[in-house]
């Protein structure tokens, strides 16, 4: 497997849609320390979805 990065405007909003469906969530919903809230989820074919959603830098962690 690999990795795919799909940007979203409401990762939140994608992880309980994706949970709904019985999508096996990885991680997430969290504030990750380089901008962007993720949400990781297998998908059938053993690729790991990361769903990203640019946060302002005022949540941004140091």
């Amino acid at each position: 497997g690999g990795e795919v990065v799909v940007m979203v405007d409401d990762v939140d909003g994608c992880a309980a849609r994706l949970r709904a469906a019985g999508v096996p969530v990885l991680s997430g919903p969290a504030d990750r320390p380089w901008g962007h809230r993720t949400v990781h989820v297998a998908d059938p074919d053993g690729f790991v979805v990361e769903f990203a959603q640019e946060i302002p830098r005022t949540r941004q962690r140091r």
